[in-house]
């Protein structure tokens, strides 16, 4: 709303009196809806139906969808996002639906780097939703190299990299004090006194075992999403663990960070849901026509 009149959308606290931890992809994105609905719940909904739509086409089975789906609702923290009407499930998806779109078209031999370029913008524009996301570019950068080589991967990681500045930057640079998606991104801070320079260390953890997963695995669609899931799960597992040891009892706060992952892990270890590419498809049935031949 405030977007909309003109104003920073940073001065503004949350209805729990937090600061908006959102980068500027996810307010933008939340436009339609607030003007729309007057408010962003009805986000989730819509991008579930995109989900179920892209994975439809992905698939031809139909009912592995619906199974999706069934298991995905029975998550308590996916149905209780759905339920509050928060964007945590949203920006999940966003990111989950541009980096199919970008690894299928990278896998497709055919594909030149006219067509390339389009669903790069659409994940250094998904990225720049949460501050979490942005961990993922190292493995982006990992993958695309090793299916389009090293020049043509640089050239894609660095468009998703310039979207995610020339979106987010000028937000920073209209008030850099008041960005609070910077402050907000310090949360495992607090685990300092448990872990040196928590803030930094468990990120960088996350990153390097997801970067040294994409270059130990084969590079299929299915393997990146995993490593991707991980990765994102990393700082929430953490952050739960060390805030139960802080507490000295069980703490589950920080595992609502896992939604950011869950489709991300859920469609990577769905049997036959995430093929490789349409032309490794094309591919091995060739193959084995010539073997039965």
């Amino acid at each position: 709303s405030r977007l909309l009149e003109g104003q920073h959308p940073y001065l503004e606290t949350t209805y729990l009196g937090n600061p908006v931890s959102q980068l500027p992809g996810s307010v933008i994105l939340a436009v339609p809806f607030v003007t729309l609905f007057g408010g962003v719940a009805m986000q989730n909904v819509f991008w579930l139906a995109v989900l179920m739509f892209a994975l439809r086409r992905c698939s031809s089975r139909a009912g592995s969808l619906v199974m999706l789906l069934g298991v995905s609702l029975l998550s308590p923290c996916l149905v209780y996002r759905i339920a509050v009407g928060d964007d945590y499930l949203t920006n999940g998806i966003l990111v989950l639906l541009a980096v199919i779109w970008l690894t299928k078209c990278a896998h497709q031999e055919r594909a030149t780097m006219k067509e390339l370029p389009l669903p790069a913008v659409s994940v250094g524009f998904a990225i720049s939703t949460r501050t979490l996301f942005p961990l993922l570019l190292p493995l982006l950068v990992i993958y695309l190299v090793r299916v389009r080589g090293y020049w043509t991967g640089l050239l894609l990681t660095t468009v998703i990299g310039f979207v995610f500045v020339v979106v987010t930057a000028p937000f920073y640079f209209w008030d850099p004090a008041g960005f609070s998606p910077f402050h907000t991104a310090r949360k495992l801070n607090r685990f300092d006194s448990l872990i040196p320079h928590a803030g930094v260390s468990i990120p960088a953890l996350a990153v390097l075992t997801g970067a040294f997963l994409c270059w130990l695995r084969e590079a299929t669609i299915p393997n990146l999403l995993s490593n991707s899931a991980l990765t994102l799960a990393i700082p929430a597992v953490a952050g739960a663990v060390l805030d139960s040891v802080k507490r000295g009892t069980l703490a589950f706060d920080y595992l609502a960070f896992t939604t950011f992952s869950l489709f991300f892990a859920v469609v990577a270890l769905w049997p036959g849901l995430m093929p490789v590419s349409r032309d490794a498809l094309q591919a091995k049935l060739r193959e084995s026509t010539q073997a039965v031949s």
